[in-house]
């Protein structure tokens, strides 16, 4: 996955980083900067939130990104479920920059 951060990357970066609750589905009918179709390929539920565990679109990812969805208030049947295919969107403004 490449993203557009918005901003220069310096060279020292290693990793980047956005917290579980910053990224949401991307309803837009044509797909925007920092959109990926991803897998969601487990959910677990807490009383107040849906932790959803998303496969990445590179089949090697040595791991999962963690989604958390506030789940109060919202009929099951609009929650994310395992198995389906979600468009996700990343906010270039939430995202940070991890040096070595």
């Amino acid at each position: 996955m490449t993203f557009n951060v918005g901003r220069e990357v310096p060279d020292n970066v290693a990793y980047l980083g956005i917290r579980a609750s910053y990224f949401h589905v991307d309803n837009r009918a044509e797909r925007g900067r920092n959109s990926y179709d991803l897998h969601v390929a487990r959910v677990s539920d807490s009383r107040f939130e849906r932790l959803v565990l998303l496969d990445v679109p590179r089949v090697d990812a040595p791991t999962r990104l963690q989604w958390k969805v506030n789940k109060v208030g919202v009929p099951v049947e609009e929650l994310p479920q395992a198995g389906e295919t979600l468009r996700m969107h990343f906010d270039a403004s939430r995202i940070h920059l991890v040096c070595r």
